[in-house]
């Protein structure tokens, strides 16, 4: 299983779909696989910073950094994203961090990478239709949260 909000999508810099079985990628890869290939300091040039914000409270940005000197790069990313939710007692946050240090010379290709990310997200269940006839913003039940929150 994997929880999509927790990963970087910044930080991404090819997708992979691996179609069929195949035992390297796991007993339950039975449809197939994705590889993600993640950006470096040597591939992705510059840097750059985004913000975002829209309805219901949605506000986020984004901030990636790249160096690269010789046989050695970095790169680095954060991002933040907050919601109030369109629902009645729905926010949702999500907190990412990327940063890969690597090295390429004539004798040694490799790096370190670290990958931080914490999501904290509201989604609200079904509402009986009496309900939602008063608003669609309307909950039936509250707080719908997980118990314990995800942290990677």
């Amino acid at each position: 299983m994997v929880q999509w909000s927790l990963v970087p999508s910044f930080a991404i810099d090819r997708a992979e779909v691996i179609p069929g079985t195949n035992p390297v990628f796991g007993l339950n890869a039975l449809g197939g696989a994705v590889s993600l290939q993640m950006k470096d300091g040597f591939n992705s040039p510059g840097g750059s910073v985004s913000v975002q914000g829209g309805s219901f409270g949605t506000v986020g940005g984004t901030r990636r950094v790249r160096m690269s000197k010789g046989d050695f790069a970095f790169y680095g990313g954060a991002s933040a994203f907050y919601t109030d939710g369109w629902r009645s007692h729905s926010p949702s946050k999500v907190y990412l961090g990327y940063f890969d240090a690597a090295a390429r010379t004539d004798k040694f290709d490799g790096g370190l990478s670290l990958q931080l990310g914490q999501s904290d997200l509201t989604g609200n269940g079904p509402s009986p239709r009496q309900l939602l006839n008063e608003g669609y913003d309307q909950i039936f039940t509250s707080p719908d949260e997980p118990i314990a929150k995800t942290i990677v």
